[in-house]
């Protein structure tokens, strides 16, 4: 039996909306006068999608889910960890190059302390966090080719291996870590997904606080990706007004908040839940990470057709390198063509 309502997952609207699986939404949106401006563009776009296009957020496509969330991500700080190396706290002029200045100094490899470190590395990555800041991307304009190998991609890539195997100001990924190294004390910065607020928040050991992402130094970007799960009806649902009536309230101020209560989700509206939910502690300065969302922020790349079959080709062979030390171009240039090869036959299935 066809459920009525669903939680959504943007990676998959294309080829939901794409074999008619998805209720389109825009009928009920206009009927009840549902606000769409109230959310961050971004999460909008993931559930937008025209007909014909290989990746959602096309304009004047219809829309076929309500993001339930809004996640950017964050970079964080130990202040004990600065305090006791006797270096100044993160500024809004910080950069990458700034990053690895202060993690020389924050750093004590022989007792597993490191400068810089990723909640989840190659997750951060993947969603364009860095990426874009570095003027990269992972697919060109028209989606006919990857573009793992392009200038600012690998620049951003090749700055991760180079904290790790240079630099030696981070550790290399430990699949087998069973506390995220932020909360065990380990790193005195981190990247990561916002989500992960909830559980810095029960870290009584030491004082930590956000700031907005460092600029790239090149393109002085501090470009954050936004990702939104979401609820969607199912076209074949008997009663699509109930299900809208359900999409409706989880999507509006009120679920929103009584969600963003459980701590459960970020909210995806402003300015009313979200910044309710950014103004509230600890840390003491958690509303930053929504200015960087507000100032600088898009929507994850993996929102075109089969992207996470194309992301699980290319991913474990970029994992080689930052999990051993491979050497990363030559690893970004194998992963470049299975990518491009995978893309191709996604076209095929797209176009059947």
């Amino acid at each position: 039996m066809t459920p009525d309502v669903g939680i959504a997952d943007y990676g998959r609207t294309v080829s939901y909306a794409k074999t008619g699986t998805l209720l389109p939404l825009d009928d009920f949106i206009a009927r009840d006068g549902f606000d769409l401006k109230q959310f961050f563009p971004a999460a909008i776009a993931q559930y937008r999608w025209r007909e014909g296009d290989f990746d959602a957020g096309g304009d004047n496509g219809k829309m076929y889910g309500i993001p339930s969330d809004g996640q950017g991500h964050i970079f964080v700080y130990n202040k004990k960890m600065f305090d006791d190396a006797k270096v100044d706290y993160p500024t809004v002029d910080w950069t990458w190059d700034d990053v690895v200045e202060a993690g020389k100094k924050l750093t004590d490899a022989d007792n597993n302390k490191w400068g810089i470190g990723f909640s989840e590395l190659l997750g951060t990555l993947l969603r364009g966090n860095l990426i874009y800041a570095a003027g990269g991307d992972f697919i060109s304009p028209d989606f006919k080719h990857m573009t793992l190998d392009s200038e600012g991609t690998v620049a951003a890539y090749k700055w991760v291996w180079d904290l790790i195997y240079t630099h030696k100001i981070a550790a290399a990924p430990n699949p087998s870590q069973q506390i995220n190294p932020f909360i065990a004390g380990q790193t005195a910065m981190n990247y990561s997904g916002v989500w992960w607020i909830a559980d810095f928040s029960k870290i009584t050991d030491f004082e930590w606080d956000i700031m907005e992402f460092p600029k790239n130094p090149t393109t002085g970007k501090r470009t954050t990706s936004l990702e939104s799960d979401g609820w969607w009806g199912f076209k074949a649902s008997k009663e699509p007004d109930l299900a809208w009536s359900l999409i409706n309230y989880l999507g509006n101020k009120e679920g929103q908040a009584n969600f963003a209560e459980l701590n459960y989700v970020v909210p995806p509206a402003i300015p009313d839940a979200a910044t309710a939910w950014y103004n509230e502690t600890p840390p003491e300065h958690r509303q930053l990470a929504l200015q960087n969302v507000i100032d600088d922020s898009r929507k994850v790349h993996m929102t075109y057709y089969d992207s996470q079959i194309i992301a699980g080709i290319f991913n474990p062979i970029l994992d080689k390198a930052f999990s051993n030390g491979d050497d990363i171009e030559a690893t970004i240039k194998e992963a470049q063509e299975a990518a491009d090869q995978e893309l191709q036959h996604a076209w095929e299935r797209f176009s059947a």
